[in-house]
């Protein structure tokens, strides 16, 4: 039978069809006779047969023709495939799960760890692909189970970070069975991530487990760190795997873990947004505070991702700060208003958390009050009010008690065009608090006006002691955000409609709405509005009694100790617990007043200085002890707010429980000044500036004060006086103790004094210095002591250098009023001619105070001069002295040496005494020795002479001498005396005259008179001031 025409075609065709896919389609149709019949006839033609059997045997391994395989492995197929990272067979046999090719494969010499051109190896696809078959033979065939591909990633890394995975739970532990790395260097892949990273990444919470829980050691270590120091909990909870997160806690996970730049879980789960997972983290002990390097807390986290869940769960523990500042200043309330979060804005609110004050600060901020004042359509042009800082900070509406008791801003008052709010302590929480609620009434835009006011309250000086903090004098300026003319028109709109209404503390249901007002607001015509914020800081004088400073510093101590833990007394008055609220906390917000020494020495205690100033000791001096509470200087400081037009803020000191009726009460001053009549009215918040300025400046003016209790400056006054007389006198004195030793040694050596060589008649004569000779040159020269005694000079000394230190203290205070007092001039004037107003209305009231500042500046000077004269005029008299202490050190030798001398006679004549009363007895009882025959002897005693005999004439003539000349030893001084005065008379019956150069001069014998020494020591000091005279106008010529 003859082929048809059609299968001829099929034939010819079939011979033109290219070897390698006719190959393919022999293997896919498992035909091992084709395939054979191809192989040999590509032989026979003597072509090259790899290519075919390398095609051939992946597609077999592909298909899992197992005999086909066989065959081409046996004809010289090679088992791993073309190099290069072509296809391989095992690869192919692997993917689909063809354990008998993987077997025959491996047989014939296949490598067990080839990979592919991502560098997977087939034992990684095997565990992918959930072959547990063919991936026991390749790990029991020796397959690397720590090989790592391209990313350096392990199988159980690719199990772990590939989604699409469907490994079962067999794969997994029989891997675990083997020597795998899990963590370490060997268990970590390019980015240092472990097999549990990306297991936690993924949300595999099986491998998780199975990798903490491993049966072989080692296990997952659940804290291990991968390039960014990230743990799996850290990875977990940034991926909001919940059911991982409570895993990772319930196995021992790190908590308070950190990662690159301190980034925490709380962090994380803020930032992700599950309220879930946060309650986990906080149940697990999480810090709720931690703070990243850039200061940034939880809060902060949750407020900049707008999780108003987050932000109410974290606001529900008490121990989580709302007020904490990052790098950059910012506070959780400020970046709510920078993202534009209105409820997180009101949320955060300060009045909406009044639960986290402490008692003594519930009980400082009911206790202190504020003062307000309208100015505007008001009988007498103002209304005064006091509230308690309490109810414009943090009250309530009693009708509503969603809505604020009080309206910082005044726009909610027909009549009133601004508002002055005076705060009586320098607190710079109160402030904060007081500024953030002005922020929100004014509706949250103006986020960089904020900030800048936020920025004045950081320029403070910081130290250990209580008085080291202060705020740095200063005037500053700041822009205020305009609105625009659609943002103006809502304004006003909602101005007729009633005031803003900030609804407080709901936690669920923070909103902000505008309440109809029952009749339409009247308000004055349009003003320019002021595009600036001022804020003015300056130090001032004021006082205080020692008594309440004491009471003070007792307070400030209580308070520290109860701080270190140790238990004090409760605090009974207001001002102690405003300082144990508001001094003694991490973040101390309350500056207390300071007395002149602490004001500059800051970090020191100046408790002893403190009782040791000027006015103090001239209080205790001039009255008694029990009878006065002494007064001493004290540094206050004003800080000044100046809010747009309608608002100014001032916050200053008052005394220590504040007396009523004080004419020192600097708040109750201004109110009179702006009440005055003689005074312009005040008409804008700048003109109240000034006149606050003003007041602060004028405390101690002497024209306005009329008790001299209060003239502090006229005690420096009178206290100098009193040194200068001091000086006087100490150096008359020193004249007179000279002018004796210059007598003394006169008298003692005979030789002219030099202390009196001033060019003067009186001091050419010699026989001047017989008026001033001591009687006895060997008698006691008493000025000795007063020429080396310098008590009194060192005391003056220091006095004087307490009084000069204090004015320069004094005179900072003034030049620091002089620098500050300009910038404001500068300021207000730049918004005046902003405002098309005069500027003289600024710089005539600002200059008047820097006249009355520099007229006290010179009054200063003038006495610091004065003090600096005593000063010196101290130091030369003790120059003087030590020049003298030569004379007074002989005087003092020679009274030494007349005193040894006097005890050296009482010896003799002890000596002599007895020497007088034995002598005559020795001469006699000699004579009565000698064998003279006159003597009665009796001879029945061997010739001896009868006691009786020899002791009446013994005894008898030695008395009879002994006792007269004794007698004459002991009367010798008073019969030399008797010879003087013998004398003396003898003279005043026959005077002696004699007159030469006019100077008639009475030899009477006797010292100089006390009036002598004086008289005296006047002409020296006149002729000591005539050469000082000579030698000042020599200088100053």
């Amino acid at each position: 039978m003859e082929p048809s025409p059609s299968s001829s075609s099929d034939e010819d065709s079939h011979h033109h069809v290219r070897p390698e896919l006719r190959l393919l389609t022999a293997v896919n149709n498992g035909k091992l006779d084709q395939v054979i019949a191809i192989i040999e006839a590509t032989k026979a033609k003597n072509s090259p047969t790899d290519h075919l059997l390398r095609i051939g045997l992946v597609r077999a391994a592909e298909r899992g023709q197992a005999f086909i395989a066989e065959y081409l492995l046996k004809n010289g197929a090679k088992p791993d495939g073309a190099p290069f990272g072509r296809s391989s067979p095992l690869l192919k046999a692997v993917e689909t799960n063809q354990v008998q090719i993987v077997r025959l494969l491996l047989n014939h010499g296949g490598n067990v760890d080839i990979a592919d051109k991502q560098g997977r190896t087939v034992l990684m696809i095997a565990a992918c692909k959930n072959h547990w078959h063919a991936l026991n033979e390749l790990l029991r065939r020796g397959a690397d189970v720590n090989k790592k591909d391209n990313k350096g990633r392990n199988v159980l890394h690719n199990l772990a970070a590939d989604d699409d995975c469907s490994w079962g739970r067999d794969i997994i532990h029989l891997l675990l069975q083997q020597n795998i790395a899990i963590d370490g260097p060997e268990g970590q892949d390019d980015s240092r991530r472990s097999p549990l990273h990306w297991a936690v990444s993924t949300g595999k919470k099986e491998l998780c487990e199975m990798l903490i829980m491993r049966p072989t050691a080692p296990r997952a270590n659940i804290n291990a760190r991968e390039k960014k120091d990230k743990t799996p909990l850290h990875l977990a909870v940034a991926h909001g795997r919940e059911d991982i997160v409570g895993l990772l806690i319930h196995y021992g996970a790190d908590i308070t873990a950190k990662s690159d730049g301190g980034w925490t879980v709380l962090h994380s789960a803020c930032q992700q947004g599950s309220v879930k997972i946060l309650g986990m983290l906080l149940e697990a002990g999480a810090e709720i505070n931690a703070q990243l390097l850039n200061g940034q807390t939880p809060l902060h986290e949750a407020v900049h991702s707008g999780h108003l869940e987050i932000v109410k769960e974290l606001l529900l523990h008490e121990e989580c700060k709302r007020a904490v500042k990052d790098a950059f200043g910012i506070t959780p309330f400020v970046r709510a208003a920078q993202k534009k979060h209105k409820e997180i804005i009101h949320l955060l609110a300060p009045f909406n958390h009044v639960e986290t004050l402490s008692k003594d600060a519930l009980a400082a901020c009911t206790g202190f009050n504020a003062t307000i004042i309208d100015f505007g359509n008001f009988p007498g042009g103002k209304s005064v009010q006091k509230k308690a800082v309490y109810e414009i900070l943090y009250g309530r509406d009693v009708i509503d008690p969603r809505k604020p008791a009080y309206n910082i801003l005044p726009r909610h008052r027909k009549a009133a065009d601004f508002r002055w709010i005076h705060i009586p302590t320098n607190n710079i929480n109160w402030i904060e608090d007081l500024l953030a609620k002005v922020f929100i009434e004014e509706g949250a835009d103006d986020v960089e006006g904020y900030m800048d006011l936020q920025q004045s309250l950081s320029y403070q000086h910081g130290g250990k002691l209580a008085h080291s903090r202060f705020m740095t004098p200063a005037c500053r300026i700041t822009t205020r955000a305009q609105k625009s003319a659609d943002d103006e028109l809502s304004e006003d709109a909602a101005t007729e409609q009633g005031p803003p209404q900030i609804f407080i503390n709901s936690r669920t249901n923070v909103q902000l709405k505008t309440v109809p007002a029952t009749k339409p607001a009247r308000r004055n015509p349009p003003k320019q509005v002021s595009k600036s914020n001022i804020f003015f800081c300056m130090p001032y004088l004021h006082y205080e009694t020692d008594s309440r400073r004491c009471e003070m510093q007792g307070a400030i101590k209580r308070a520290e100790l109860s701080k270190n833990g140790i238990p004090s007394t409760r605090a009974i008055t207001y001002d102690e617990m405003l300082i144990r609220a508001y001094l003694v906390t991490q973040n101390s917000s309350l500056h207390v007043r300071r007395t002149l020494d602490q004001s500059f020495y800051h970090n020191i205690d100046t408790q002893t200085r403190d009782w040791d100033q000027v006015i103090y000791r001239y209080q205790l001096k001039h009255n008694k002890a029990d009878s006065v509470d002494p007064k001493i200087f004290m540094v206050d400081q004003l800080w000044m707010w100046t809010l747009g037009k309608d608002l100014i803020v001032t916050s200053f000191p008052q005394r220590w429980q504040q007396a009523k009726n004080d004419p020192m009460n600097v708040l109750d001053n201004i109110i009179e000044t702006i009440t005055s009549r003689r005074r312009e009215p005040v008409r804008t918040v700048y003109d109240l500036a000034m006149t606050i300025t003003e007041c602060c400046l004028g405390v101690y003016d002497r024209l306005c004060i009329g008790d001299n209790a209060f003239q502090f400056l006229d005690m420096f006054e009178s206290t100098l006086g009193d040194a200068t007389d001091r000086e006087d006198l100490l150096f008359k004195e020193f004249n007179v103790a000279s002018l004796q030793a210059s007598a003394w040694l006169q008298q003692r050596h005979q030789r002219p004094d030099r202390m009196l060589g001033h060019g003067t008649k009186e001091a050419a004569s010699a026989n001047i210095f017989e008026r001033f000779q001591l009687v006895d040159p060997s008698s006691d020269p008493l000025f000795v002591d007063k020429l080396l005694d310098i008590s009194q000079e060192t005391m003056l000394l220091a006095e004087t250098k307490d009084i000069r230190d204090e004015l320069n203290m004094i005179a900072i205070i003034f030049r620091t009023q002089q620098q500050v007092l300009p910038e404001l001039e500068m300021v207000i004037a730049d918004i005046y001619g902003e405002q098309h107003r005069s500027q003289q209305s600024v710089k005539k009231p600002i200059r008047e105070q820097l006249r009355n500042t520099e007229m006290r500046m010179k009054e200063i000077e003038r006495m610091d001069k004065q003090a600096e004269r005593v000063y010196m005029s101290v130091i030369d008299l003790l120059d003087l002295k030590q020049k003298q202490d030569a004379n007074a050190f002989e005087g003092r030798m020679a009274r030494n040496q007349a005193e040894s001398t006097a005890r050296q006679s009482q010896i003799i004549m002890v000596f002599t005494i007895v020497t007088i009363i034995f002598l005559p007895l020795n001469f006699i009882a000699a004579v009565f020795a000698i064998n003279i025959r006159e003597f009665p002897r009796d001879p029945n005693q061997d010739g001896a002479l009868p006691l009786a005999y020899v002791s009446k004439y013994t005894f008898g003539i030695g008395f009879a001498v002994s006792v007269p000349m004794i007698a004459i030893a002991l009367s010798l001084d008073g019969m030399t005396k008797s010879f003087s005065e013998m004398k003396r008379v003898w003279r005043e019956i026959w005077p002696r005259k004699r007159t030469k150069n006019g100077v008639r001069d009475q030899e009477d014998g006797r010292g100089p008179t006390d009036l002598d020494w004086t008289l005296l020591a006047e002409k020296r000091t006149l002729s000591i001031s005539h050469a000082y005279g000579h030698h000042d106008r020599a200088s100053r010529e």
